[in-house]
């Protein structure tokens, strides 16, 4: 068989193993279910948003615009709603089709590097047989990685072609650049970086086109983040710093210790073992992370030194563009890493879960980087092959097939039991949690009485819009500020289960009765008027 339909076979593998993935492992949590119904609320023209209460007045409704995520995932989302009338089948559909562009540009930045096609096989292999690479992303995930890697390659192109570009074409690139940030706030420092390293390295190579280049897409990149941010400042009425000014802002270095283990998962589906072993684990957290960290630590300075100091060429300008975009690519690499790293030391854990969360713990943050991490690394082997010994080749080879053969037998395992039906398509039965709460909602909603929702976890809470329901506060809020009503209403206290202290606290508040019990949360009712709310606030 030759290489060239071998590769062509391990690509369509690739992209059907992992749009398998993503329809049995989808991340329907808080993040789908607001971004979902936030298009679905403009698709029914309702806004792109959710009508609100506070807590100085819960029967005065207003409509909050959607800030968590920047328009374009809404907005994006809304088209497909609108063809397909289904929030799932167009999830779906544009999740698969960010999922087929994502492999395109990998291949486009496989090509862009020089890598041939032995190295380009391992590297498909690898993204087809390794779940953590691609775990659970959302939309605003596989999306801002898939253009970041698409960003990159473009990058590349702009270094080693001295080709001069028109206006419309460079503003073509420059909203290639931006697009990452218009999927993904955290990609707002790589954006920016792309045209400033263009111009440092315009510099270094005392190329005059490229700073020229550089300093028009910085430019349009401006331009392009200052509409994004006019547009939902206008629409929400909401700074950037209202997505994280939620959390409390300080120094905690000590969030670090659960940074995702990004740099091992790269290669190797470890997730697996880390199950297996988890009561180990546990305890030795720290160390386990901190041990991956230098890992990491050696990665770097051996690719970096490899790179400044290799000689592929006689001519002087050909070698250094090439060292130009190698360290450009390590550039690129670590800025959303550091952009992670800063927002977790510098914000307090959210409280959410069990243990809090925080932005390094998610491997679906890591998709960019980690797939620069297994490109660079595949560079590196291929330039340097030739150049070790025999033994440290062998040995080499024999920890490739060893990471093969573990990730394919994992892949293996799970076709197996794709088809002995031990593990479902579990997107097309959406959380039922979330079905059963809407479902009495509408029941309340016979009645015209108000109904105010309270709750915990933001994907139980946020429904498309119903006349005369809306969302307030969490229930910690409403038990630190205490609340108003100039109406009767009806307040739906959507608790965890179990309950903790502060929905105790606000049941006993509010006299409220149980009315209902599921899987993952209890809701309560109680009927709050303007003259039972003083007594409420001090009891």
């Amino acid at each position: 068989m030759k290489t060239s339909t071998l590769l062509f076979i391990v690509i369509c593998f690739a992209i059907l193993t992992r749009s398998l993935y993503l329809l049995v492992f989808p991340l329907q949590l808080t993040d789908y279910s607001l971004i979902n119904t936030a298009a679905e609320n403009f698709v029914s023209g309702d806004g792109l948003g959710f009508m609100r209460s506070t807590q100085k007045d819960l029967s005065t409704v207003y409509f909050e615009g959607l800030r968590l995520w920047p328009p374009l995932v809404p907005l994006s989302l809304s088209f497909f709603i609108k063809m397909t009338g289904s929030a799932f089948l167009a999830n779906t559909i544009l999740l698969l089709l960010i999922l087929i562009l994502f492999h395109y540009y990998l291949y486009n930045l496989l090509n862009r590097l020089s890598i041939n096609k032995a190295g380009k096989i391992i590297v498909f292999l690898i993204v087809a047989l390794n779940i953590d690479l691609i775990k659970q992303p959302g939309l605003s995930d596989l999306a801002a990685a898939t253009f970041s890697i698409g960003a990159t390659s473009c990058y590349i192109s702009l270094i080693l072609k001295k080709t001069e570009y028109s206006i419309f074409k460079l503003s073509i690139v420059a909203f290639l650049f931006f697009l990452p940030a218009a999927f993904r706030y955290q990609y707002y420092p790589l954006t920016i970086l792309f045209p400033t390293l263009l111009y440092a390295s315009g510099v270094y190579l005392k190329d005059l086109l490229l700073k020229k280049n550089a300093l028009i897409l910085f430019g349009f990149i401006l331009t392009f983040i200052t509409i994004q941010e006019l547009f939902l400042f206008l629409y929400t009425s909401q700074p950037l710093t209202q997505s994280i000014s939620m959390d409390e802002s300080g120094f905690f270095p000590s969030n670090l210790a659960i940074i995702y283990p990004f740099f091992i998962k790269t290669f190797a589906s470890i997730s697996y073992i880390e199950n297996r072993f988890l009561s180990f684990l546990l305890p030795i957290h720290q160390y386990y992370s901190f041990a991956i960290v230098i890992l990491l630590g050696a990665w770097l300075y051996f690719l970096s030194k490899n790179i400044i100091q290799r000689k592929l060429t006689s001519e002087k300008n050909i070698v250094n563009r090439e060292k130009t975009v190698l360290l450009s690519v390590l550039t690129i690499l670590l800025t959303p890493i550091l952009t992670l790293l800063l927002l977790s030391v510098t914000h307090a854990k959210q409280t959410d879960g069990v243990e809090g969360w925080t932005y390094v713990q998610e491997g679906r943050y890591y998709i960019g980087s980690s797939i620069l991490v297994l490109v660079l690394t595949t560079w590196f082997i291929q330039n340097n092959i030739k150049h070790v010994s025999k033994l440290f080749f062998s040995v080499g080879k024999f920890c490739l097939l060893l990471i093969l053969s573990y990730n394919l037998l994992l892949t293996a395992s799970f076709y197996k039991n794709l088809i002995t039906k031990e593990v479902v398509i579990k997107g097309v039965n959406p959380n039922s949690d979330r079905k059963k709460v809407e479902q009495i909602i509408d029941h309340l909603n016979i009645n015209a009485t108000k109904k105010v929702i309270t709750y915990n976890d933001a994907s139980l809470a946020f429904y498309p819009y119903k006349k005369n329901v809306v969302v307030t506060q969490k229930i910690s809020s409403l038990n630190e500020t205490g609340f108003e009503t100039s109406q009767t209403i009806q307040l739906l206290i959507i608790a965890d289960k179990p309950i903790n202290n502060s929905d105790s606290v606000l049941i006993h508040k509010t006299n409220a009765k149980q009315i209902s019990s599921l899987k993952r949360c209890t809701i309560y009712l109680a009927e709050i008027s303007p003259s039972q709310q003083t007594n409420i606030e001090h009891n």
